[in-house]
């Protein structure tokens, strides 16, 4: 009886047929993850230039393409277009990506910031996420603390708008964070705000430790941000880091110019006592008291600032505990004099 035996080397041939005919529609979607991921790791560094920024966007732009109903290269695409201040189109971007998924409360909040970023009513998106003031602070200090001031501002300002009775709660955050970016608007904020302190060039500025306002998140009760550094005794007029952390305030000089910063600090016991000194945000000198004697030390810094206003930070370095005592800073005052 006659039998047709297949030939073995044709195995290998129908296997691939057939695995290229199962993975073929997949390719296309593999293709625009791989671009996805490659291109989101891109947008997190801080020195990429104008062309990799544009290469980034074709990438991206292809990404949503191959992605039709998934809305997270539109949410990347759209990061790209507010780095190359393509605002627009961030939120074309972005009002496709909620459009895909109208449930997200992250695509929600991005693309409320985008509208507030170009002064865009909101109500309508207001109305789907059912923010309080309080959501919105705490948004705004997520943001702060991340090290996003741009939208960290966009939370405070649209808090302070809806609700103005808030103003205590979001005058310093607002403050500072127009001051960290040197917002367009920070001398109005400045005049709204009434929290900074004017420096002088024809008399020193003594300003006490209790002055400084914590800027980390200090995850104790009480302590928010910009809550002064002599909490919890409000008749304190040093300042304690019973943590870790930075501490700031904001100055306004008369003029744009070199001035003499002269810190109070105590030696704290057990030593060492690690601190910092800078402005907006970038430490400029670093000090080690070694002494241990519970006596207080000076520390001078030359230090430009500028206006309309800077930024003086101080930060406690090495919080914690020898041999059952524990090391806190102590900030008794902090002199601003003409160089």
């Amino acid at each position: 009886m006659f039998q047709y035996v297949i030939p073995s080397q044709t195995y290998p041939n129908s296997f691939f047929i057939l695995t290229l005919f199962i993975l073929l529609p997949t390719i296309p979607r593999l293709y625009g993850l791989i671009l996805l991921q490659r291109n989101a790791e891109y947008l997190n560094r801080e020195d990429i230039d104008p062309h990799q920024l544009a290469q980034i966007t074709d990438n991206l732009e292809l990404s949503a393409r191959l992605l039709p109903n998934d809305p997270t290269p539109l949410r990347y695409l759209a990061k790209v277009y507010q780095k190359r201040g393509m605002l627009a189109s961030a939120i074309i971007a972005l009002e496709k990506a909620y459009e895909a998924e109208p449930n997200s409360l992250l695509i929600g909040q991005e693309l409320f910031l985008a509208y507030r970023s170009i002064r865009k009513p909101t109500i309508w998106l207001e109305e789907r996420l059912k923010y309080s003031p309080e959501d919105g602070i705490r948004a705004g200090d997520a943001c702060f603390f991340n090290g996003d001031y741009q939208r960290s501002l966009l939370w405070y300002n649209w808090v302070l708008e809806r609700w103005p009775s808030y103003q205590d709660q979001v005058s310093f955050r607002r403050l500072i964070a127009a001051t960290l970016i040197d917002d367009k608007y920070l001398p109005e904020i400045l005049q709204q705000s009434q929290e900074d302190i004017s420096v002088k060039r024809d008399k020193p500025t003594i300003i006490p430790g209790s002055e400084l306002r914590w800027v980390d998140d200090i995850e104790w009760p009480g302590i928010t941000l910009g809550t002064k550094l002599s909490f919890p005794y409000d008749n304190y007029d040093e300042g304690i880091f019973w943590w870790s952390g930075r501490a700031s305030i904001v100055v306004a000089p008369e003029e744009d110019d070199l001035y003499v910063v002269v810190l109070t600090t105590r030696n704290s016991f057990p030593p060492p006592v690690h601190l910092a000194i800078g402005t907006n945000g970038r430490p400029l000198q670093y000090v080690l008291l070694n002494e241990g004697d519970n006596a207080w030390s000076t520390v001078t810094v030359i230090i430009n600032l500028h206006q309309p206003a800077t930024t003086l930070d101080v930060w406690f370095l090495n919080n914690g505990s020898v041999d059952g005592h524990d090391r806190d800073a102590v900030i008794r005052q902090i002199v601003i004099s003409d160089y």
